[in-house]
């Protein structure tokens, strides 16, 4: 996207895409928290929640150009 935009609006979608990848980030902590393990069950959330992250920080970046 070539457009011209806000420096302080590309600033903000910046932001969120550091705040949605540390968000994943604690999740994957916060899996190990109660047990130490990853379950099969948390993993597969896990998997998920990467995939939908990653799309949705691809997105951002798009926008972010």
């Amino acid at each position: 996207m070539k457009e011209k935009i806000s420096p302080f609006l590309r600033i903000s979608i910046a932001n969120e895409s550091m705040r949605a990848s540390a968000f994943l980030k604690q999740c994957e902590v916060a899996a190990q928290k109660d047990d130490g393990v990853i379950s099969k069950d948390e993993q597969e959330v896990l998997k998920k929640l990467k995939k939908a992250i990653q799309d949705y920080v691809k997105t951002l970046d798009k926008l972010n150009c």
